[in-house]
């Protein structure tokens, strides 16, 4: 029996008869996903009516899963159930052996995306550095909050309302501090 599963995204909704005309199937399966709403109750019944020797179609690999991990993972079962599975888009179709092997190339593939896409990372945050452009939460100058930290000290004000003066968290004014009272402590050696 061919069943045809497709996880599609809300703002493809109106799509969804494209994606079963490309997909003939005997039956047919889908979850429409959003930002806020990842529930996929036909993905889990999909595979409660899966039986040995059915094939899997899906759309694309992009309309099946939400992450590499689960679609791995959903090859896998696949593979157990000898279960072959089709891409209808990419015409690539899968059995046994030739099912472990996809899988085999999909994690390499995203093994060398993630390393790609972490080297790129490094180069821009190095490239952002050089122009002085900082990403994340801004040191905060403490010449700028002196009065404050002395005021701290001193006890006149309680850490809670130091911690507001300078707009920070209590966890971060405490490391903050900390921090500071370190630099101090070399500085006067």
């Amino acid at each position: 029996m061919k069943l045809c599963y497709i996880l599609i995204p809300k703002h493809e909704e109106n799509q969804l008869e494209k994606f079963f005309e490309a997909c003939p199937a005997d039956k047919y399966f889908y979850d429409v996903i959003s930002s806020t709403q990842d529930e996929r109750q036909n993905f889990h019944q999909l595979f409660d009516s899966l039986n040995q020797s059915d094939e899997l179609i899906c759309y694309d690999i992009n309309h099946i899963c939400l992450n590499g991990e689960e679609l791995i993972a959903l090859l896998q079962q696949c593979q157990k159930k000898h279960i072959s599975f089709t891409v209808s888009a990419d015409n690539v179709h899968c059995k046994a052996k030739d099912l472990e092997l996809f899988i085999f190339a999909l994690t390499s593939l995203r093994t060398l995306e993630r390393n790609y896409h972490l080297k790129r990372q490094k180069e821009g945050v190095q490239q952002a550095a050089e122009l002085g452009i900082f990403a994340g939460r801004p040191k905060i100058d403490l010449q700028k909050h002196m009065k404050i930290y002395e005021q701290w000290k001193r006890g006149e004000i309680s850490a809670v309302n130091a911690a507001k003066a300078m707009n920070l968290s209590r966890a971060t004014f405490y490391r903050r501090m900390s921090e500071f009272e370190e630099l101090l402590e070399k500085n006067s050696r």
